[in-house]
């Protein structure tokens, strides 16, 4: 029961970290319609059903023998979704409403979601009813298989033990909203995260997904729908692609990070017997990549692989291509998976009658067919790797013609470059020496009109511009500085389409708006912001002496506060000689910040009088900033129990364990750290050594000027800049 506990506490840990990140995050999206329905610049839109039958779940004071109303709910998921009925289109919608609290895989969660059939006029929803993602936990994973119009909104599926979070087959209308889909907590144990195929209409929002050893996200013959808004992270192969004929799928103002292989790629390689008439040659048809940061993938920020129609378009990408190149443009792969006679193989011989590019040859890792690819555009996007990181290779990755067996229905040779458009980028990435990787090959050759070296090179500002940002190491995107001003940015054409066995994508390639959702003029700066952030230093403020000062342990390892004083000119900072830790508080007025300040770097400044004792910078580990707004305890005023007070995040700064010029410590906020600055009100900092004592019995702490310093230039600082979008 002790393990089980822990276990829980790990996970809610887990989720409140993903969680105080994710809710940092925003991004918008522009309309594009759907079969019923509309999706709108916040997403897709669920229509207004004005009749739903209501179904609650309460895991811990539920019943299944209950009506499943708010005062007598339901025990468990399976009970409520047993209540759908199986196999129709449903008249009037259903609307299972979950209960804050931990739902156990076993006896509470379907092991599979089967045949329940929403209309747009009745849809299915199954909505967290906690303020936010992490109080309505799922502890096992979803296995759903021909369903239509069901919607999830406001949970958390984190399975424990780790696994596959979230897996669709023939899917129609499904919505992902406002969730967290971790695939193991503190681990990569999931193969993929979520993984949709042979699905239509699919649409993933506002959410954060991550943990997988293969990848987060896994589209597999998936046609119509998008992918926006989200946090999408923490994978050992791809963060995410859309393959296997996938279709008319925008993937716009996400962030995408800590990638293997890549981060988004359009196309791939897929079974045969495993995509859906009529996209059975190409492995993506109109996909467009636009507004996103990606950043620290070990692969390829972006990818085409087999595309027909592909955009991508104003994205930033930050520290990529360390094992290989920073974009590439290559072959899809299709081979005919598994054994003569295995169930499905026949599907590939179907689908090579019907005109599909493809074999029914059994695979041997060498026989595969090469996908072409045909109107790539690569617009306006910025790659940037700081000095001491830099492609392995090469900046793209674009191949040579490939012969394709005859009977295999697929171009012969296959090319990659076929009306390849590469326009407006900004890329820097090693030296001036680095190859562009098409050099010596007949890859963008100098007879190709549309890509070759002399227009790549004049068209593109690669490592002749070094992008800025406000702060790129920790996340902040926006571009500073006027080099952009310098950069050459290109009308994006629109495509044409001239298959005929394929319903027609949208070919218009507008991007209206950037990552935040800023209107874009129709030439505008690279990357995925449009504003050029104006950094703006506020006026220093200074602690308020009534309210800081310090707190003292009750008792050694009691970790709680006892004595304190608010009014003296110091405050200390480590044990005294009974051992016990000198805590102290911090108080600033940050209320003059304008409402719309996007704060980008954040300074706190303490001026060391004299210490006692051995220094406890050299005993007792980093010197840290907790911080919460508008103060730690129930009111402003220093008081003991601020010492022990749960922090809005902890351990936001570090302080270096050397001043600078004039006694002066500094330490700088994380980026966590700086979403709790409080621009309407109060911050609060609790400072503390990592190590409360050294038991030695005697008095080691530091003396730094308080708020109630007599020269108001050695009180404590906080430095903030910020820009208004």
């Amino acid at each position: 029961m002790l393990w089980k506990r822990f276990r829980l506490q790990i996970i809610r840990i887990c989720l409140e970290l993903i969680i105080v990140s994710f809710l940092a995050t925003v991004a918008f999206q522009q309309a594009r319609a759907t079969r019923n329905g509309q999706v709108t610049a916040e997403g897709y839109d669920t229509g207004n059903p004005t009749e739903l039958i209501e179904l609650w779940v309460d895991p811990v004071h539920g019943d299944d023998e209950n009506p499943g109303t708010v005062d007598a709910p339901l025990r468990t998921v399976f009970e409520a979704w047993e209540r759908i009925p199986e196999g129709v289109a449903l008249d009037t919608g259903r609307r299972i409403n979950l209960k804050p609290g931990n739902y156990l895989a076993d006896g509470n969660l379907p092991n599979y979601w089967e045949s329940r059939y929403g209309t747009f006029d009745a849809p299915i929803f199954i909505q967290g009813k906690g303020t936010g993602p992490g109080q309505v936990v799922w502890q096992g994973g979803v296995n759903m298989y021909d369903v239509r119009y069901i919607y999830f909104d406001n949970l958390s599926i984190v399975p424990d033990p780790g696994g596959d979070a979230f897996h669709c087959e023939k899917c129609d209308h499904l919505l992902l909203r406002r969730m967290v889909l971790n695939g193991g907590v503190g681990d990569y144990q999931a193969q993929e995260t979520i993984k949709v195929n042979q699905s239509q209409y699919v649409y993933i929002e506002n959410s954060d997904i991550s943990h997988a050893w293969d990848n987060v996200i896994d589209f597999v013959a998936v046609q119509y729908g998008h992918i926006i808004k989200n946090r999408i992270h923490h994978a050992d192969d791809w963060c995410a692609y859309a393959k296997g004929g996938s279709a008319y799928i925008r993937v716009e103002g996400n962030e995408i990070y800590n990638c293997g292989t890549g981060g988004f790629t359009a196309g791939q390689g897929t079974g045969f017997q495993f995509m859906t008439a009529p996209w059975i040659q190409y492995e993506a048809y109109d996909v467009k990549i636009v507004n996103n940061i990606i950043h620290d993938a070990d692969g390829a920020g972006l990818g085409v692989n087999g595309g027909y129609n592909i955009l991508l378009a104003y994205n930033t990408m930050y520290r990529v291509g360390s094992r290989d190149h920073v974009i590439e443009v290559v072959f899809g792969q299709r081979s005919c998976d598994g054994q003569a006679g295995e169930p499905g193989r026949a599907r590939c011989q179907e689908y090579l009658d019907e005109g599909g590019w493809g074999t029914t040859i059994e695979d041997d890792g060498t026989n595969a067919v090469n996908i072409p690819n045909q109107n790539i555009y690569i617009y306006n996007n910025v790659v940037y790797n700081p000095a001491g990181y830099r492609s392995e290779w090469q900046h793209f990755a674009i191949y040579e013609p490939r012969d394709n067996p005859a009977d295999s229905n697929a171009p012969n040779p296959a090319v990659s470059d076929d009306n390849l458009r590469i326009h407006g980028n900004v890329i820097w990435n090693g030296s001036a020496s680095m190859p562009l990787g098409i050099e010596d090959t007949e890859a963008c050759a100098d007879d190709n009109p549309t890509c070759n070296e002399a227009q790549l090179r004049a068209d593109n500002a690669i490592n002749t511009l070094m992008p800025q940002f406000v702060d790129a190491a920790t996340g902040e995107f926006h571009p500073v500085g006027t080099w952009a001003s310098g950069s050459q940015t290109f009308s994006i054409p629109d495509f044409g389409w001239d298959l005929t066995d394929v319903p027609e994508g949208a070919n218009s390639n507008a991007v209206l708006v950037d990552f935040e959702a800023v209107s874009r003029t129709t030439l505008n700066p690279p990357g995925a912001y449009f504003h050029i952030a104006n950094i703006i230093t506020a006026p220093a403020y200074l602690s308020s002496g009534a309210q800081d000062g310090w707190v003292l342990e009750s008792g050694e390892n009691s970790n709680k506060g006892g004595s304190m004083n608010a009014t003296a000119a110091v405050f200390n900072l480590g044990d005294d000689a009974s051992d016990r830790q000198y805590r102290a508080i911090l108080h600033f007025d940050t209320s003059s910040l304008p409402d719309a300040a996007v704060i980008t770097k954040v300074t706190l400044r303490i001026k060391k009088q004299k210490h006692f004792g051995t220094n406890p910078f050299t005993t007792h580990g980093a010197l840290r900033a907790d911080i919460r707004k508008p103060f730690l305890g129930p009111g402003a005023a220093l008081q003991a129990a601020d010492f022990q007070a749960a922090p809005g995040a902890s351990a936001v700064a570090s302080f270096g364990t050397a001043p600078r010029a004039g006694d002066w410590y500094s330490a700088v906020l994380t980026s966590t750290g700086r979403t709790f600055v409080n621009r309407t009100g109060t911050t609060q900092f609790r400072l503390r050594f990592n190590l409360d004592d050294n038991d030695d019995n005697g008095a080691d702490y530091a003396a730094f000027h308080s708020g109630n310093a007599s020269v108001a230039a050695n009180r404590p600082q906080l430095v903030i800049e910020y820009y208004v979008p």
